[in-house]
């Protein structure tokens, strides 16, 4: 069934030209853009003649071309925007029912055209001996291949029974299950132990359905009245899957913990991390893999630890200067990273951890704690701390620049998660009642998605830009889930 509201060009559309990575978007009022492929490439067939026929064996994949389009708009005595852009930006094109056209959150659909470059100005009816005209310009541009198309998504609750608090979430696909992978379809959560019980222990959570149900796996890694952490998934085969979590509860008379599992979790194998007794994992963002060989594990007293096999063995990485808790850790690639914690503690490495840097963070932050953190690209690094504030830095730490939001300063910023150019952000208020927020444009504008009542949100794992399972403390009895899309 066609939708009933159909949008049009002059009343439901608004543009909008970011010029960096975080960076304000400015309105560009009256504009027409022009057509906006999405080229996902083309397929040619593979054949051969077989039993007097062309038979079909496979395809190749053709990579897409660069996008390109037109904006025009009338001729002034001032420049704008598009005429003083010189280098790559991202350009936003808003379609929204109703309100302000100026207000970039205010979209039903987003089309995000990523890398923007302006290639050629073409100005027209400058002038005539017979004819009035207006004044035009005319840009032709280029993008990369790939049209970002954002939607206005909500939450629902999931179904989980068990009655813990849920540390954390991982989504992942299984490729050799279908031509077409689901993206996200399996993952893992972590809860705590039972307060109150320590005779009981924590669980380990997992769902087939994009997080629509969460089920206890049969084993427990860790020992009663011990909480888990964090939780990543790495592959051993072309779809067997390996799940390593981190023990949350320091234990004096041993170091951190670390448990993985190859059956989904009916068995563990458990690994002890360095040998500082009392150590352990003390954030929801401890703990990140890239894949089997590139594990990075944050912990409390400064430490940071490497495994490149699975999460058998793992070197120290950490450096003898810092001692704070380091509660987050972000890994872009293979040698980018970044690690945070309390007092302000942030660290960066572009080797892959074999070295850190200390970066001086933002200043108005000195007293306070990092609980999460994100590696957008090589020198934008957006933070989350303990007071509600979010700050970002473009130059990989010499300057920094808050980033509002509805609730900003108040509460927590317990995680911030990135799937290519977007930006999933969990905020709780002083309450503490969580709310999910979304940015297409490395934040400076958060989307906030219409989240069910909770007691408490502590981490979001993205399916795609249009999709998320945001997990948390127990509400109505049972550990939070909910699945936005």
């Amino acid at each position: 069934m066609a939708d009933s509201k159909v949008y049009n060009s002059i009343e439901n559309g608004a543009t909008f030209l970011q010029l960096g990575n975080g960076e304000l978007l400015n309105y560009l009022g009256c504009h027409d853009v022009g057509d906006l492929p999405n080229d996902k490439g083309s397929r040619e067939s593979i054949q051969a003649y077989i039993d007097g026929e062309f038979k079909l064996l496979g395809k190749t994949l053709t990579a897409p071309d660069l996008g390109s389009t037109t904006l025009m708009t009338f001729l002034g005595p001032t420049a704008e925007w598009l005429e003083k852009i010189n280098c790559e930006g991202n350009l936003f094109v808003n379609m929204r029912s109703c309100g302000k056209a100026n207000i970039p959150t205010n979209f039903e659909r987003q089309f995000v055209l990523r890398r923007f470059e302006v290639n050629k100005a073409t100005y027209s009816n400058l002038v005539s001996r017979n004819e009035s005209n207006p004044s035009e310009v005319e840009f032709e541009s280029s993008f990369d291949p790939r049209l970002d198309i954002y939607y206005k998504i909500r939450a629902v609750q999931g179904s989980n029974v068990d009655v813990r608090a849920i540390n954390d979430i991982i989504l992942y696909s299984k490729e050799c299950e279908t031509s077409c992978p689901n993206t996200g379809k399996y993952g893992f959560a972590v809860t705590d132990f039972l307060s109150g019980s320590p005779a009981s222990k924590a669980n380990v959570l997992y769902t087939e359905n994009y997080g629509a149900t969460f089920t206890a796996v049969a084993g427990n890694p860790f020992a009663a009245a011990e909480d888990i952490m964090s939780v990543v998934v790495v592959f051993v085969g072309a779809d067997a899957e390996r799940v390593i979590v981190v023990r949350g509860t320091t234990d004096a008379g041993n170091p951190a913990e670390v448990a993985y599992s190859d059956d989904l979790g009916v068995t563990w194998n458990n690994v002890n991390v360095g040998d500082t007794n009392g150590q352990y994992a003390s954030g929801w963002n401890s703990m990140v893999a890239l894949d089997l060989n590139h594990i990075w594990l944050a912990l409390s007293d400064g430490g940071i630890f490497f495994s490149s096999n699975g999460g058998i063995t793992w070197t120290d990485q950490s450096i003898a200067s810092v001692t704070e808790d380091l509660n987050a850790i972000s890994f872009m690639n293979s040698k980018y990273g970044v690690a945070a914690g309390n007092a302000n503690t942030i660290l960066t490495t572009t080797n892959g951890g074999s070295t850190w840097g200390v970066v001086t963070g933002p200043t108005a932050q000195a007293a306070e704690n990092i609980l999460s953190v994100a590696m957008y690209d090589e020198k934008t690094i957006l933070v989350g701390y303990d007071n509600g504030k979010i700050y970002i830095t473009t130059d990989g730490g010499i300057n920094w620049t808050d980033q509002t939001f509805v609730g900003s300063g108040t509460g927590a910023v317990n995680d911030l998660t990135v799937y290519r150019y977007t930006v999933y952000m969990v905020h709780n208020d002083a309450s503490p009642e969580g709310t999910v927020f979304r940015s297409s444009d490395c934040g400076a504008n958060w989307d906030a998605l219409s989240t069910v009542s909770n007691d408490g949100v502590n981490a979001v794992a993205i399916v795609n830009e249009n999709s998320a399972v945001a997990v948390g403390e127990v509400t109505g009895g049972v550990g939070f889930v909910a699945v936005a899309s």
